[in-house]
Order: C-alpha cells, then sequence, then structure tokens
C-alpha cells in the first residue's frame, strides 16, 4: 500500500487501526532492511507492540456507538479526503440529531472504543436495567441502537422511540427498524 516510510508515517502515525480485530493506536512507523514496522498500543489492554504493517486491518474500523463513562456516543467517520488512513480527530466525529460534532481520541475513549470495535455490548436487558438504576444516562445495547434516561430509544444519533411501561416501542415512522433492533435486542 506505501512505497516509502515518508508516506506511511503520514497516513498512519497517530492512528487507530486494527491489528487481527483488536484496535490499536500507531505510535510510530519503522524501516528496517527495506520493510516497515510498527509500533503500537493495544487500546483494549493498554499494552505495546511491534508488528510488520503489512500484518494491519486496514478496512475501515465499524463505528457506531460506544458507552463511555459520559454515556452512549454514536462515533462516525467524517469523510475528509487525503486525511489519515486511520482514526483520529480529524475524521471522527458524534452524531447526534443528524448533527455532527468534532470529537478527539483521548484516553477516556480509548477502552471504550476498543470495546466496541470487538463488539463488546451489555444486553438490552443490562441497559434497561442501567438506567432503571441510574448508573448511566444513556447506554448502547448494539453498535446501532442505545437506550437514553429520558424515556428514548435512539438508533445511530437519531430518536426513533420511547418508553411505553416497560417496553421501548418505535415510533410509526420508524416502524421499519422493527427487525433489526429485534435482532439488536437479542443478538
Amino acid at each position: 500500500m506505501w512505497d516509502n516510510l515518508r508516506d506511511a508515517k503520514n497516513q498512519l502515525s497517530g492512528t487507530v487501526v486494527r491489528l487481527r480485530n483488536a484496535a490499536v493506536k500507531i505510535e510510530t512507523v519503522r524501516e528496517n532492511h527495506g520493510e516497515l514496522f510498527v509500533d503500537y498500543t493495544t487500546l483494549y489492554t493498554g499494552k505495546d507492540g511491534r508488528c510488520r504493517l503489512t500484518l494491519l486491518n486496514l478496512r475501515p474500523i465499524p463505528l457506531g456507538y460506544v458507552n463511555t463513562p459520559e454515556g452512549a456516543l454514536y462515533l462516525a467517520r467524517r469523510a475528509n479526503r487525503r486525511w489519515k488512513h486511520g482514526l483520529d480527530g480529524g475524521n471522527l466525529c458524534v452524531i447526534r440529531e443528524h448533527e455532527a460534532s468534532d470529537y478527539y481520541l483521548d484516553d477516556k475513549i480509548q477502552l471504550p472504543l476498543a470495546k466496541a470495535v470487538l463488539g463488546k455490548y451489555p444486553t438490552y436487558d443490562q441497559a434497561y436495567w442501567a438506567l432503571d438504576e441510574g448508573i448511566a444516562e444513556s447506554v448502547a445495547f448494539s453498535r446501532s441502537f442505545a437506550l437514553s434516561r429520558g424515556g428514548v430509544l435512539l438508533h445511530k444519533g437519531s430518536v426513533v422511540g420511547e418508553r411505553t411501561g416497560k417496553e421501548y416501542e418505535l415510533f410509526a415512522e420508524s416502524i421499519y427498524l422493527t427487525e433489526f433492533l429485534e435482532e439488536s435486542k437479542h443478538g
């Protein structure tokens, strides 16, 4: 993909990509005997490592809801031309009600992002319980859906339903999400 060290450093240094399926932050890119290597930190464990650049999974990282200490955030990739290859603050945004705002990859988001990349979410029942107990403001139970303390069901950053009694129901205009919601609940 990259012919020289300079291009690889420009595109990868400081970004988050995957090594196999785990999210890693690329600290630097090095050359050794004509072969490119990366020094990285695994976001989930915090452990440092080094590998050949060719071992990285450079396909786009699957984004969506991330459970942070402040609640569930819907992360999306901002379309930027000629930007970094992996995720970084310049191509990451939070979507709320169809509006995007910048979001930066700081230390507090790294573990939640690593869990989301691996698909580690609480179950629907666990999310429901966390809200009822007042433990969280909002909790994602899948990459696409979250529950909010205000009795709101969210899909990709937008309100699509509300709590009626002990269940969350989709609004009439969001009924097309029924099957996807059920799959996400029991997923």
